[in-house]
């Protein structure tokens, strides 16, 4: 009997937790605007390499901070429905990306904390960071 009850509470539980068809809408409808915003929704191939050499350190850094909004927007779509956990993951590695590579270009800044942040750069990997988020912004454009 303990058993049959703790089994009811615990799908009371998962049902409540479960995103409703209104939160699923909502979240594709933010993944969808985060991949049309960093222009996952052409057929450019945004590969990181492109962009990591002909910005500078204050463009680097800038358009870090310019990307709070697609990053909170991705977030956002994670915390309603999970699926776009891994969307919001590659959001948030890419700005900590460029703002790396920022701190990594800039002269100003020492030697060790340059070499510091270039190599959080690579750790992050921008290529994989930009396959990601082309996997997860052609999975939510297609829907």
């Amino acid at each position: 009997m303990k058993a049959r009850a703790l089994a009811l509470i615990m799908l009371v539980g998962v049902t409540a937790m479960a995103c409703t068809p209104n939160q699923e809408d909502e979240a594709l409808n933010d993944a969808r605007q985060v991949c049309i915003d960093l222009g996952f929704d052409k057929e450019e191939s945004n590969d990181s390499s492109d962009d990591d050499g002909s910005m500078t350190s204050g463009e680097l850094t800038e358009y870090a901070d310019d990307l709070d909004e697609e990053v909170n927007q991705a977030a956002r779509a994670a915390r309603l429905d999970q699926r776009w956990d891994r969307l919001s993951n590659a959001a948030t590695d890419g700005q900590e990306w460029f703002r790396q590579l920022g701190i990594a270009q800039d002269e100003t800044r020492s030697v060790g904390e340059r070499n510091i942040a270039q190599e959080r750069a690579d750790q992050l990997d921008g290529d994989e960071i930009v396959n990601v988020m082309r996997q997860e912004c052609r999975k939510a454009l297609a829907q």
